[in-house]
């Protein structure tokens, strides 16, 4: 909506895919600007990162795998931590954002989307790791998840991204102060540079 009311000539069309296709389209052309969790290996495009987004640990409201006390991943029993497939950044970030180091914890089923994990973790099969910009949102909404802060280092950074030398800079660099403006409750501000 504020997309709209501040944009009111602009065409705003989604399309939500793995990062690796998106940014084949970026530089295919075929898309314009990219709203992407970071880091991400990426060349020849002008990056604006916007904000952290913490993960959090999300369980089924007492579920008995957490135990008692603050939730650690160290605690967790084996095959316990369900994730998105290979190939999903979301999957990716958590592995390497809250330092899940023992493959033991991680259960050998993957889920195909943020639904069906969410489901699952729903149903109490498993634990997950999800952004804070899921909080509050329809995807939890109605499951009885809880979610649990982490270190302060388990986070990703979401950011805009666009081709380097594109006419249209100065309007991705806009519409990132909007993002910014109209951002999620949970996430923290960048540090200043």
């Amino acid at each position: 909506p504020a997309a709209a009311e501040q944009f009111p000539h602009m065409k705003l069309f989604l399309r939500e895919d793995m990062t690796e296709r998106l940014l084949a389209a970026l530089f295919d052309g075929e898309l314009d600007l990219l709203l992407l969790a970071l880091p991400w290996d990426i060349r020849n495009a002008e990056i604006l990162p916007l904000f952290r987004d913490p993960f959090r640990l999300a369980c089924r409201t007492g579920s008995p795998l957490l135990g008692k006390g603050r939730p650690r991943a160290d605690q967790l029993p084996p095959e316990s931590v369900l994730l998105l497939e290979d190939g999903h950044c979301l999957r990716d970030h958590a592995l390497s954002a809250c330092r899940l180091r023992r493959p033991d914890k991680l259960n050998r089923f993957a889920a195909s989307s943020l639904y069906a994990l969410v489901q699952m973790v729903a149903a109490d099969l498993g634990v997950t790791y999800l952004p804070a910009m899921a909080e509050g949102s329809s995807l939890l909404e109605g499951t009885g998840i809880e979610t649990h802060a982490l270190d302060a280092r388990a986070y990703r950074e979401i950011g805009l991204v666009w081709r380097e030398g594109s006419t249209r800079a100065a309007e991705f660099r806009e519409f990132g102060q909007l993002i910014d403006a109209c951002r999620p409750p949970g996430v923290i501000d960048l540090p200043r540079r």
